[in-house]
């Protein structure tokens, strides 16, 4: 019994002393100041960039970073990830900026994120905490802990998820609209039901811009297909709260001329659509440029 209850003992060591050092390795990992950019497919060091793009896969599918940084003459990078929660895109910028606070910053939010990060409501809280527990602050991790404490513990320990170098980047998407029109496929509209009007993200948005006054933020909105677009008040109440801040501006890019062409499908745009948004993006800071002149 006793030999018995020592092999326990060194069991649970052995597993406490394994996740330590996972836990070390992956808060080493993030301080690392380079990601992998999969479209250059290069190597990029985060304190040479001079323009970024933050967000999911609608500013990933938007913004063509090879295009901008020759136009511009600006070292331009797309730091986005498809299918990422806007809570977790402000993550990635916090440990951005933290080592580089002199870039200028574009964060994509539209309609269809502006709402509470959905693990924030429950969902798939033990994959989120895999992924990204090293990017958490203490008040973060307490708040999941107490309100999904199960979910937690099945996360924590699998940690492993979060070690190695990050990978954003821009990606082209070809066209499916005429597949897509030919279909029996439902357009859904972009309108949702928001529960809550005080998401967590937006205070630790307006913090991170308040603790960076010297870094000139901009709230992009990419545009989706007219047929799945609708307004909402809510979008743009959160919109008047950020852009209070002295060092924030709001860009929407909705109404810029596409066709279905343009779009991958009704939420994303292709190729084409890239590059026209992206180049009217570049207009747009041309003319700011002329007019502080």
């Amino acid at each position: 019994m006793k030999k018995f209850a020592q092999n326990i003992f060194k069991f649970l060591v052995s597993v406490v002393f394994i996740e330590l050092l996972i836990l070390i390795l992956s808060y080493s990992t993030i301080r690392v100041p380079f990601y992998f950019d999969n479209y250059s497919n290069e190597l990029v060091n985060l304190k040479n960039i001079d323009l970024s793009f933050f967000g999911d896969s609608h500013s990933e599918y938007g913004f063509n970073d090879k295009l901008i940084s020759n136009l511009l003459n600006k070292n331009t990078r797309n730091i986005s990830l498809s299918g990422n929660t806007l809570y977790n895109n402000i993550l990635i910028l916090e440990k951005v900026l933290s080592i580089n606070p002199n870039m200028v910053v574009n964060l994509s939010i539209g309609n269809h994120n502006v709402g509470e990060s959905y693990f924030l409501t429950g969902y798939n809280v033990d994959k989120e905490i895999k992924r990204w527990f090293p990017y958490y602050n203490f008040k973060e991790i307490i708040y999941l802990f107490k309100n999904y404490p199960k979910k937690f513990l099945k996360g924590f320990f699998g940690i492993i998820s979060s070690i190695g170098i990050e990978t954003y980047g821009f990606s082209e998407g070809v066209s499916r609209m005429g597949v897509l029109r030919e279909s029996s496929i439902e357009k859904k509209s972009s309108s949702k039901d928001y529960h809550n009007s005080k998401p967590l993200w937006l205070s630790k948005l307006k913090n991170l811009i308040k603790e960076n006054p010297d870094t000139n933020f901009k709230i992009i909105r990419i545009p989706i297909h007219n047929d799945v677009f609708t307004e909402e008040k809510f979008y743009l109440s959160i919109i008047n709260n950020i852009t209070e801040l002295n060092n924030v501006e709001f860009q929407d890019y909705q109404n810029i001329k596409l066709v279905d062409k343009d779009f991958r499908d009704f939420t994303h745009l292709s190729n084409l659509g890239a590059e026209k948004l992206s180049t009217e993006y570049i207009k747009r800071d041309e003319e700011n440029i002329k007019t502080l002149r």
